[in-house]
């Protein structure tokens, strides 16, 4: 059974009516160490994600733990690259009752690079002895803009998209001034 406790107002926003319940609701069973976040970033340069993880310990006093984490690689239907299974013995670490941030890198074996061609993907499993505590799907890429060239893995990519919308200052339906700044720059460069 779950009981609910929502002392939130009923707010009325025109056509929707806030509170209470109104999406799914899941009910998560945990061990009592698990994971809350985990942020990986690839790091192409150096070949190793560096992992930012939140790790909860739900007991009532310190926990010490040996943790693990396995990386592997994710098989796609459309990905190319060598099976990958390598576990880091990241060691002991003491955490403290609710919530402990810790980070750490991993090194990777000559990895395979995420490219849409290619949507190559592994998984970091983090598991203290024989408890799993988190399960985390990742690409390993870099994606940044260097001025108005965005940057996929260090080379450069194009990205097409359309700008006109309701909200476009210069937009009216059937009424686009070909002679428009924005609108030359996305016929010759986004259009060709």
């Amino acid at each position: 059974t779950v009981r609910v406790f929502d002392p939130v107002k009923v707010y009325d926003w025109g056509h929707w009516s806030i509170g209470g319940i109104w999406n799914s609701v899941y009910v998560d069973i945990v061990p009592e160490i698990y994971s809350r976040r985990l942020l990986i970033t690839p790091d192409l340069k150096n070949s190793l994600i560096e992992v930012d993880a939140w790790l909860v310990n739900g007991g009532n006093s310190n926990s010490s733990v040996n943790l693990d984490a396995i990386v592997k690689s994710y098989r796609t239907p459309y990905s190319k690259g060598p099976e990958y299974n390598k576990t880091s013995k990241l060691g002991k670490f003491t955490l403290k009752s609710g919530l402990n941030k810790i980070k750490f890198n991993i090194k990777l074996d000559k990895p395979t690079c995420w490219t849409p061609e290619n949507p190559f993907l592994y998984t970091l499993e983090l598991k203290t002895g024989e408890n799993y505590i988190s399960k985390d799907r990742f690409g390993f890429r870099s994606f940044i803009a260097k001025g108005p060239v965005f940057l996929l893995n260090g080379s450069p990519v194009f990205l097409r998209g359309e700008v006109f919308s309701q909200a476009h200052h210069n937009f009216r339906p059937g009424l686009i001034n070909p002679d428009d700044k924005e609108f030359i720059f996305i016929k010759k460069y986004l259009m060709a």
